[in-house]
């Protein structure tokens, strides 16, 4: 919160996100142990289980969106996998 009081000529919206962001960040330094890294795991050659990720994401969009859609994920890249609509 220092960073904010620390800018005086922010609008309303740009303070926000700014609040928001540190949120964000604080919550990933808190949750850090927790959180896993899929990048390495792929390139350790470790399996990697999408089905509970889709599931959330399927929930949340669902909640967001009030639509009844599907969601799917596909390989882009060594390492990158990207979220489709379907």
């Amino acid at each position: 919160m220092a960073c904010l009081n620390a800018l005086a000529e922010i609008t309303e919206k740009q303070r926000k996100l700014l609040q928001k962001i540190e949120e964000f960040k604080t919550y990933i330094s808190n949750n850090r142990h927790f959180i896993t890294n899929y990048g390495k795991r792929d390139r350790n050659g470790e399996r990697i289980s999408t089905g509970f990720v889709e599931s959330t994401v399927n929930q949340v969009i669902n909640k967001r969106m009030v639509k009844k859609q599907g969601v799917s994920t596909f390989r882009y890249k060594p390492g990158v996998y990207v979220i489709q609509l379907t």
